[in-house]
This record gives C-alpha cells, structure tokens and sequence, in this order.
C-alpha cells in the first residue's frame, strides 16, 4: 500500500475499513453511517476520489441492490452527491448506475430521487446523457399517466422539473 507519509495513506486505510464494514452483511444497520463516512472523505479529497471508485462503485451498487427501501433511497441520494462531485467521471459507471435507476422506478417513495440523480447526471454529462433519454422520457411520461391514473400528483412536479433540467443540459 502507500507510504505513511504519502497523502493517499489515511484516505486509503479509511476507506479499506468502510468496505470491509460495507460487505459485511451482519453489520446492515451500520451501512447508512459508512456511506455517510465515504461520502464525507470523498467530498474531502473532490476529484482525488475517482481513484478509489473502481474499489467502491461495485460495492455500492451490491448494496443499493440488496438493501432495504430506506437504505436504497439513502444511497441514491448520496450517488447524487458523488455525481456532483465527480461529474464526467460517473460516465464509466453510467450503465449500471441507470439500470439501478430502472429498477427502482416503480418504487413510488424512490422515484423523487431517482429524478434528482437523473437530473445530476443530465447536468454533470451535458450531449452525452441525451443517447440515454429514449430510456428516460417514456418512463418519465409513465409517470405521468400513472399519477393522473391514480389521482396521486405527488410526483408530477418532480417529472417535470426534471424533464426540464434535462431539455436545459
């Protein structure tokens, strides 16, 4: 690993223990406090995190997956931040991170923040998020359909704040 003295050392230890913690299954109810960790560090280091994204983003992408609701929309908020952080440097993780996103648009309580991660990326990506909106938009306008067809617009001004941002980026 790196030298003591080399200014990757303690970031490095301290995110090795974030993930051990983060795969330890037994330890579930601490996940939301080491994301809340890695967050921190990674908004401490700015664009010095994208080394260690290789090691965390899969590890992240596990737990969104197995994780309970309350989890999974704490994650999706904290990817929204790393996005802002990182910017471009979400494009290799793109494809997963949207197929997280699709897998949880039915998911009516999460749908407020898959529109703000949607919205991030449109804004961190520019041109090359737009390849992505035939994806996007005819689930963005099921949305629609569904909140009119269920009389519930709880969800309406966020489709439509995003679909805004998205046509602006």
């Amino acid at each position: 690993g790196p030298a003591t003295s080399s200014e990757e050392y303690y970031p490095t230890v301290a995110i090795n223990a974030l993930m051990r913690v983060l795969r330890d299954g037994s330890v579930s109810s601490h996940h939301h406090m080491v994301v809340r960790s890695l967050m921190f560090i990674f908004k401490a280091l700015g664009l010095g995190c994208v080394a260690y994204l290789p090691k965390v983003m899969p590890l992240l992408f596990h737990v969104v997956r197995t994780g309970e609701d309350p989890l999974k929309d704490f994650l999706f908020h904290k990817l929204t931040s790393l996005v802002a952080i990182i910017r471009q440097h979400i494009r290799k993780y793109l494809d997963e991170l949207l197929e997280l996103v699709y897998e949880n648009w039915g998911r009516k309580q999460l749908l407020p923040r898959l529109l703000l991660l949607l919205q991030m990326l449109s804004r961190a990506l520019h041109d090359e998020f737009r390849v992505y909106m035939p994806d996007i938009l005819p689930r963005c306008v099921g949305a629609l359909a569904e909140a009119e067809r269920l009389g519930d617009y709880d969800s309406v001004h966020g489709v439509l704040k995003a679909l805004e941002i998205f046509s602006s980026s």
